[in-house]
């Protein structure tokens, strides 16, 4: 909650983050507060500020409120009264005189600590037909002014869906959404599929022409259709270099698991607590015939390895392999190494950890441990082929039914990953008991546990190194197929990660040539040029394939 004691006496300049605009090119007219004290209903009354759904304004005592969903969001006292006349007028149907000059200052100082809470609405005969808001702190959406014979089209990463029960066309390129009160805009919104003027379109749906235009600026306004600019020959902003080489997926995914351009509950805030119980902190055991795999000595492996500079430089994705096998002794100590339980503990609620937790050689958020292991076996000595899920509890493989047409399929879907003819002696899958994370996260849940996989890759990486393993993390795999090789529900646990494992060539013709070109592995490349001591690595690689000191 937001208190402002004495707004009506913080004269002089605006702070430049309040006076910045964020203008999108030919996007929309997105921006901050400013300029929204001055600002009257249109001529004809169809387009004006509101306040967003859920957010109310009271006045008691010369003390202005905003409350979202009933809790305080902002109180401010010592407000002019025309002020806090017009925030408590935002509740409906914006149809007030502008304020003055001083008094609409005061207005945006004040709305731009809440911007999030204001809608820009249109409305058709005192009904609500769309509202467009921000989801970021301190902006509002404005409508951005549209001729008849301007282009529009709907933007590449605008999306529709259902939010408690209204529909919503959102986009992450403003970080803002268009919210759907009157479904004939949807009959607009299909028409916006094709590159068409403005014009074409104001008799498109039922509504007025009046009332089209002024959602049409909204929606452009709001990122949420692509306005063509007349200066750059009329491209649209989902055809530009920048835009083009963003996926849909990818820029909705990275706007709605960072701070800033949402407005979700986020992070750790255990939305399930009380309601479902949290998913234990080891993996029920599947049933099969069980491998026991040795186990690592300490000392021995203290004796054996190089220092971890040398490992972290040497360090190099190998995906050809040795005429010996991978043996269950290596296999095992690999496993051991990076993805063993050491140990269960809690839950401990009084130090914010209501559910139960563990500890492995990993990095984790919130000790959560989501990460499974399977291993589907082509060439290991001690250890028959077929798929294996790794007991991180016990130091055990169990065998798991896979017919062998599925089992060869996940190899083969690993080799194209790596490039072509690779066949590994092990491909580890990593899958993710999801609902282990999204017990505790919100609105972040899947990006941390894509940041856990690569955490496990890099472990994976340098354990292999050090055992002069040859390792490969995979770029992609086949979640539908990993689910329905492992006997598991997609949507309860599925592949996250990939990576290929087997014995190293001897001699190793990975060798860096002089100059500790990384690259030029299979020979001299051209392209090379060293930057920041490049020799660390030649030299690395050296003393662990046993040409250097």
């Amino acid at each position: 909650m937001t208190v402002i004691d004495s707004i009506v006496a913080q004269g002089g300049e605006r702070r430049p983050e309040d006076q910045s605009k964020e203008k999108a090119g030919a996007t929309g007219g997105f921006e901050d507060a400013g300029g929204l004290g001055t600002a009257a209903a249109p001529v004809d009354a169809v387009r004006g500020l509101r306040l967003r759904d859920g957010v109310a304004a009271l006045v008691e005592d010369g003390l202005l409120e905003l409350r979202y969903d009933g809790s305080p969001v902002l109180r401010v006292k010592g407000l002019p009264a025309p002020v806090s006349g017009r925030f408590t007028s935002l509740g409906e149907r914006a149809t007030a005189e502008p304020l003055t000059a001083p008094d609409a200052a005061v207005f945006d100082r004040v709305a731009s600590a809440v911007g999030r809470c204001l809608a820009e609405g249109v409305w058709q005969d005192d009904a609500l037909v769309v509202q467009a808001e921000s989801v970021r702190p301190g902006r509002v959406v404005r409508p951005t002014s549209l001729t008849a014979d301007d282009e529009v089209r709907l933007s590449k990463f605008a999306y529709l869906h259902r939010r408690d029960e209204r529909l919503h066309v959102e986009s992450p390129v403003q970080g803002s959404r268009v919210v759907v009160h009157d479904t004939r805009v949807l009959d607009l919104v299909g028409r916006l599929a094709e590159r068409t003027r403005v014009g074409e379109l104001t008799d498109a749906t039922g509504l007025r022409p009046t009332t089209v235009h002024a959602v049409l600026e909204l929606l452009v306004g709001a990122g949420v259709a692509d306005l063509a600019d007349a200066d750059h020959d009329g491209i649209l902003a989902s055809d530009t270099d920048v835009q083009r080489q963003w996926d849909f997926h990818d820029l909705l995914f990275h706007s709605r698991s960072r701070v800033g351009r949402t407005d979700e509950a986020f992070g750790g805030v255990f939305p399930y607590r009380g309601e479902i119980e949290p998913l234990a902190p080891v993996r029920p055991h599947h049933d099969g015939l069980h491998v026991d795999l040795p186990r690592p000595d300490l000392d021995e492996v203290r004796e054996r390895d190089a220092p971890l500079v040398t490992v972290m430089e040497g360090r190099t994705s190998v995906r050809h392999y040795g005429e010996q096998p991978l043996t269950a002794a290596q296999l095992g100590e690999f496993l051991y190494r990076t993805a063993r339980v050491r140990g269960t503990y809690g839950p401990m609620p009084e130090s914010g950890m209501p559910y139960p937790a563990s500890s492995r050689p990993y990095p984790c958020g919130g000790a959560g441990y989501e990460l499974e292991l399977y291993l589907t076996v082509a060439r290991c000595e001690g250890v028959d082929p077929g798929c294996y899920h790794y007991e991180a509890d016990t130091h055990r493989l169990t065998l798991l039914p896979t017919p062998p047409s599925l089992r060869q399929q996940l190899l083969d879907t690993a080799s194209l990953s790596a490039g072509g003819d690779v066949r590994p002696d092990v491909l580890v899958t990593m899958t993710a008991r999801f609902q282990r994370i999204s017990w505790k996260y919100r609105s972040i849940a899947y990006a941390v546990t894509l940041k856990h996989v690569g955490v496990l890759y890099q472990t994976m990486y340098l354990v292999a190194t050090a055992m002069h393993l040859a390792a490969c993390g995979l770029g992609s795999g086949n979640s539908d197929l990993t689910a329905d090789a492992f006997g598991l529900d997609y949507l309860e646990e599925s592949g996250v990660g990939e990576l290929i494992l087997g014995s190293l060539p001897s001699p190793f013709a990975g060798a860096p040539v002089p100059g500790g070109n990384p690259i030029g592995k299979m020979g001299a490349d051209p392209t090379w040029e060293p930057r920041l001591d490049p020799g660390w690595y030649a030299s690395s690689h050296a003393r662990l394939n046993g040409y250097g000191s």
